[in-house]
Formats: structure tokens, sequence, C-alpha cells
């Protein structure tokens, strides 16, 4: 490693030396992007957005909107890797990993999430019961993956990348997701930063819609891209075009699209959602796994 990857610990955390409770867990840092990037690569679909960002930000940018922890055993080797900022998510080999790294992501009391494996969020949690930090709400989720597109084309779905012009439209369905999902207390008070992300996200041409007669009646958002996998988010269908088929024929057109550059699509679904699930279904998705998402009781941005 170089000497630049073992910077001592620095961050916005309020109480640094109570970390050495956890010796294996250190931040990274420009020139472990490769190490990193191979403990990820174990588990493509279930590590896509942390080895996307990594992809296109590197370890250290303020677009990642967080800091990058590793968990290493006693040879040295990563066993465990989380995102702690904005919104935490992490993956893990064992428990052990998950708790020391829970441990400093407890201390951060600016994040609106934290999102991990069910089978490794309670060891992840612990520590933040030890601090008497609260849910806001809790939710279970399917991490769903496609690596094969829907065969039979779509002739009327008219799938296409968003415009600056439909910024608004666009905006208006993730304020409308986001109320759903974690609740109107919930919604962004950087209003201007959250346009502008999702403005930046139509220029990158990572927001795909459907537009009939001038409205957004689709809307899927491609938050990393990586050649192994693409991770989606924000996917809704306007209410009045709903029950007649334009979610299904959308998500075929958009796999269709979308797999000709990487090697499969993932996305995450609450597991109460059954129409969801449904139209996912029949669209090709698989579930891969049972993950946790936790909102936290703290100031959105």
């Amino acid at each position: 490693m170089t000497a630049l990857a073992i910077k001592e610990q620095t961050s916005e955390l309020p109480d640094q030396s109570s970390l050495h409770d956890e010796p294996g867990v250190q931040r990274l840092f420009t020139g472990c992007e490769t190490e990193v990037l191979n403990f990820l690569g174990r588990r493509p679909a279930h590590s896509a957005y942390l080895s996307g960002l990594i992809h296109a930000n590197g370890l250290e940018s303020p677009l990642n909107r967080g800091d990058f922890y590793a968990y290493r055993d006693g040879k040295n080797r990563i066993k465990g890797v989380a995102l702690i900022g904005h919104a935490v998510t992490f993956e893990v080999t064992s428990n052990r990993a998950a708790r020391a790294l829970g441990l400093v992501s407890s201390k951060h009391f600016n994040s609106i999430l934290v999102r991990g494996e069910s089978k490794r969020l309670r060891a992840f949690w612990a520590p933040y019961g030890d601090l008497r930090r609260v849910a806001n709400k809790k939710c279970r989720e399917h991490l769903l993956e496609l690596k094969v597109p829907f065969a039979t084309e779509d002739l009327d779905c008219c799938l296409r990348p968003a415009t600056a012009d439909e910024l608004d439209q666009v905006v208006a369905m993730n304020l409308d997701l986001i109320a759903a999902e974690r609740g109107t207390d919930q919604l962004p008070l950087d209003r201007a930063g959250f346009e502008d992300r999702l403005l930046q996200r139509i220029k990158s041409e990572q927001v795909w819609v459907w537009v009939s007669e001038g409205k957004v009646i689709f809307k899927a958002e491609i938050i990393t891209r990586t050649p192994e996998v693409i991770y989606l988010e924000g996917v809704f269908v306007d209410q009045d075009a709903r029950g007649k088929g334009n979610g299904i024929r959308s998500m075929r057109q958009l796999g269709r699209s979308l797999l000709k550059d990487t090697k499969s699509i993932c996305l995450f679904v609450n597991e109460s959602n059954v129409a969801a699930l449904g139209l996912y279904a029949k669209a090709g998705y698989q579930t891969l796994g049972q993950y946790e998402t936790i909102y936290l009781k703290s100031n959105p941005a």
C-alpha cells in the first residue's frame, strides 16, 4: 500500500479516538482502488452501488457523498467495505466485519439511512443501539437481477434518455417516491442540490423515460454502471399509466438497451410492493438476495 493509502484516519466523526476500539477498521484513500474493487468484485450485483461509485469517482470524491472504510483481518486482507455518509451501505464477509464497520458508522450523525444484507444488518446495527440511536422506519427489500434480456421487442415502447426539458417532471416523480418510501418528513431540504444532481444525471443520459403527449409516463435512473453491472433506482410509472402494461414494456426495453454494455442489471424493491415484484418478474428479473433498509432520524439533504 502507498503512504497515501494508509494515511491516519481523519473524518467528520466526532470522537476519532474511539475508532481504536476496532483496530481492523481504516479509512480508505486514493491508491487502494484496485484492492477494494477486487474485494467487491466477488459479488458484483451485491456491491454494484459501491463499486460503481469507485469506478466513476475513485475513493475520495465529494460525489460519493461520504467516506469509504475497510475492515481488515489479522493478515491485512479486506473482509468488509462500507460507504459512510449521506447514506450508509456495506459489503462484508462476516458479522465481525459488519459490527466493526457499524461501530464507525454509528458515530456519523448525518446519515439518512443504513442498507445492508439481512443476515449482516443486525451485527452492523448493534453499535447504533449501544448509542441509543433510533430507527425512523425499517423495510425489507429484495435485490433483483437481470442477466438475459427479454427477447421480444416492444415496438410501441418509446423509451429514450431524458432531456433537460423533462427535469421538472423527473423531480416531481422522485419526490413522490421519497415520500412513499421514507415519509414526507424525509423530503430533501437542499432542493437546489437535489435538482442539480438530477439534472447532471439527465445530462449524462442516466435517466430513461417514456414520454406520451408531453407527459413522462415512465422513468428509471442509472445510479452506477460498470462493465459488470448497472444499478438502477427511481423506477416510476405515472399513476394514470398504471395497469396498462407500460411498466413491464418499459423495463423489458430498458433491459435490452442496457445489457448491450454490461453483464447484468440490478435494483432493490420493497418486499411489500407486490405489484412491483410482479412487474419485475414479468420483465425477467430474479431474486438474488434479501436486504433491509433502516431510515434514520436525521435531517435529510
